[in-house]
């Protein structure tokens, strides 16, 4: 009786204590609710905050800038020896936790053995009904406390994985949680604030987007009919002031020829009283004579040709800049044609006078019309007699099978005449071999080498990138057929938009930088004052694996949606310009690096050497180094980058290593700053004198605010800052500094601080999914 007593008196004190700890857990319980809301407001804030901004005409990368600074602020006060800690401690609790179970059940039942071994010694009765009873109902206590653990471990271990587990950790260590039971609520609090936030944005920005959408949608059609009838009433003009002024020219000039013209009875009569009467020579000699006078003639035809040449282009100055230049080069390769048939006139020679003519031809490109009315001027002068400047006067007496085997061939005055051009109305681009056959037939004074052509299967596209050593290799041995060929090409070429081919500066530079692809295929405008077009394996394999061994390894979750080549006239003509200055810099003193007054100068110089590597891989034949690297933005950013160039808006921060433009050679590295949805923007750009930036200007123990460059433009006399960067923590951060070894050998990326917009080119862009 005692025993039993002491057992319930035992049992009492037990649960007095157990109370006592249940009214100081649920105390503690309260103070985490409280910091819970504490933190629950602060969300809110930040939320609100931010719909706030989401309103204004921001840009999405700035209006959340505040939310991502700050989670990037939370994790960079994480620490993975304070989280392995934590962890620990938690594991360390619950195996005293179960150990405790299993001691006192273990306890409990060696003491009810040994009250019925008492009992036995004694005589006495088996243990009463009501310790059985308790005995099962602890027992059946305990198995349910252990199911429980189960539970609460699932529970938490479900809401652990919807939630950021290293912040998590962190502010339950902070806010003093120490039983399961204040976990399990302050997570399911921290949830449920998220989850409605979440809801709450996706809601807004779906919205947002509807009325953005809703809005474009109705003034793009009005807008884009206004800019078309625009477009082409201005055509419409210029077209009729060109073509009636090319009119005009084109009779002046048949008119020319006709009085210049002999019949071919008359070529064969002469060539018979050459040979058989002895007077030939001197009516040869009158004939010559009556030529220098008609050239006297002509001469002055010419110069009267030309001023009204001078007054129809003043006449086209005043029309819009881009068909001006079209209009002008028209206009001057008239001009060179009419002088240079006023030489050949002078000279009396037609294979002089078909060289030239040549000659002209590959300088600049005619329509249909003034090429043609350019043979009937050829075939005139031929009929006039002499055929050879190489021919003295031997020549002229010797007899007409000589004469004929030397001479050109006649071609008959309707068939010159009446001869035009048959255009085809598919583009050039897409002919197939049968159409370049005919085109070859319709447009070739020579006999077309139709049979080649269809050896090689020549399309469209080989068409417009056939040069002399090509149609010389594909056994078109004729200089004059290859001469009319390569001319025909360029005409082509110059009606689908290749004029960066035709102007000799271009040709100067050739490397990685240049067009790789000719511009005929540029046939798309997405974006403003660019030309464009789709990189796909079908027509570009060579090209598109070149840019994805570029790409390299892309981070988990990323994929390419698409590539497009970009080409902007005007920033590629000012990169030129500038990669020229460049040149010319190079060997100038005022320009040369001064790390000898730098600290860590062998650091320096390794970081140096990594960057000329990179400067290695780019294949160009300048004087001048230049890299090839990436930028991440977004798609609402791209289109601005390319139609008006880079800036140092700052829109982040005001630059770490300096206010400058951001470039990295790494593509993972620069999907950090793109997002999943963004682009990545291949770019070369011009290396001049670059500074190092090592550890002692970016210390591992300041704020970023308190580094070297923060803010600054460049250094000294350095044209851009070249940084190794690797991260502070762990890699998911965005705190990425110098290596505290100092060099390369520990920088997993890099970052290149560019301070002059001239310096870069873009070329291609990769869009992300």
């Amino acid at each position: 009786m005692i025993s039993t007593i002491e057992v319930n008196a035992s049992e009492k004190t037990e649960t007095e204590d157990e109370g006592y700890q249940l009214q100081e857990l649920n105390n503690q319980f309260a103070n985490v609710v409280d910091l819970s809301k504490s933190y629950a407001a602060q969300n809110h804030k930040l939320q609100a905050e931010l719909l706030v901004k989401w309103h204004s005409p921001y840009d999405t990368d700035e209006i959340e800038k505040p939310y991502v600074e700050s989670l990037a602020l939370l994790r960079k006060q994480l620490n993975d020896v304070t989280r392995d800690k934590i962890l620990a401690e938690l594991r360390i609790k619950r195996a005293e936790y179960e150990a405790n179970i299993n001691q006192h059940f273990i306890e409990f039942e060696r003491d009810l053995l040994s009250r019925a071994h008492v009992e036995e010694k004694s005589h006495s009765k088996p243990k009463s009904p009501d310790v059985v009873q308790q005995y099962t109902r602890i027992i059946s206590e305990i198995m349910q406390s252990r199911r429980d653990i189960i539970l609460l471990h699932k529970e938490r271990n479900l809401l652990l994985d919807e939630l950021d587990n290293a912040i998590m950790l962190r502010i339950i260590a902070e806010i003093g949680v120490r039983s399961m039971e204040e976990e399990i609520g302050f997570l399911s609090a921290v949830w449920d604030i998220e989850r409605q936030d979440i809801i709450t944005s996706i809601n807004m920005r779906i919205s947002t987007a509807a009325q953005c959408v809703k809005l474009i949608s109705s003034r793009v059609p009005k807008v884009m009919k206004m800019v078309v009838s625009d477009i082409k009433s201005s055509i419409q003009v210029i077209s009729e002031r060109f073509y009636r002024s090319t009119d005009e020219l084109y009779k002046k000039i048949t008119e020319c020829s006709e009085e210049n013209h002999v019949s071919p009875k008359a070529i064969d009569f002469r060539n018979k009283g050459a040979h058989q009467d002895s007077k030939a020579q001197s009516r040869d000699t009158d004939q010559v004579v009556y030529l220098e006078k008609r050239n006297c003639d002509l001469a002055a035809r010419v110069e009267q040709l030309e001023n009204e040449l001078a007054n129809i282009r003043k006449e086209n100055a005043s029309q819009t800049v881009s068909h001006d230049t079209d209009v002008e080069a028209q206009m001057l390769s008239i001009n060179d044609l009419l002088m240079n048939i006023s030489a050949a006139l002078s000279q009396k020679a037609s294979t002089t006078f078909e060289l030239i003519i040549y000659k002209s031809l590959s300088k600049a490109t005619l329509n249909s019309d003034i090429m043609f009315t350019v043979k009937n001027m050829k075939c005139g002068i031929d009929s006039l007699g002499d055929t050879s400047v190489e021919e003295d006067k031997q020549e002229i007496e010797s007899n007409s099978n000589q004469q004929e085997m030397s001479s050109t061939p006649q071609v008959e005055e309707s068939a010159v005449y009446n001869a035009k051009p048959k255009e085809l109305s598919a583009p050039c681009i897409d002919w197939d071999v049968n159409k370049v056959c005919t085109w070859l037939r319709n447009h070739l004074t020579y006999e077309p080498p139709v049979e080649i052509f269809q050896t090689y299967d020549v399309g469209g596209r080989i068409l417009l990138n056939l040069t002399d050593e090509t149609l010389r290799q594909m056994g078109v041995t004729s200089n004059l057929v290859r001469k009319q060929l390569l001319t025909l090409i360029k005409s082509l070429q110059y009606g689908n938009g290749t004029l960066l081919n035709q102007n000799p500066y271009y040709d100067q530079f050739n490397g990685d930088f240049t067009p790789p692809i000719p511009m005929s295929e540029l046939t798309e405008s997405t974006y403003n004052n660019v030309l464009s077009c789709q990189i796909t394996e079908k027509h570009h394999f060579a090209l598109i694996t070149r840019i994805k061994n570029w790409l390299g390894t892309l981070s988990v979750g990323y994929e390419i949606d698409r590539i497009e080549m970009v080409f902007n006239p005007a920033r590629y003509r000012m990169f030129l310009g500038h990669l020229q200055l460049v040149e010319t810099r190079l060997n100038q003193l005022a320009f040369q690096p001064l790390l000898s007054m730098e600290d860590s100068q062998q650091e320096r110089r390794k970081v140096l050497e990594q960057l000329n590597k990179l400067c290695s891989e780019v294949t160009h034949n300048r004087q001048v180094k230049m890299c090839r690297v990436w930028h991440g933005c977004s798609r609402q950013t791209l289109q601005y980058l390319l139609s008006d160039g880079f800036a140092t808006l700052g829109a982040l921060d005001e630059g770490w290593y300096g206010k400058a433009m951001y470039f990295t050679s790494s593509a993972k590295y620069a999907t950090r700053y793109s997002g999943r949805h963004g682009c990545l923007l291949l770019c070369y750009v011009l290396i001049l004198n670059p500074f190092p930036v090592v550890a002692s200007d970016a210390p591992h123990y300041v704020a970023p605010s308190e580094f070297r460059f923060y803010g600054r433009g460049n250094y000294k006399n350095y044209q851009c800052h070249y940084i190794p960067v690797s991260p502070l923590g762990h890699e998911l951060m965005l705190d990425y500094r110098p290596p505290r070894t100092g060099g390369c050998d520990d920088a997993l990326y890099d970052e290149l601080a560019v301070f002059q917009e001239a310096a870069i080119l873009p070329q291609f862009v990769v869009h992300l999914k």
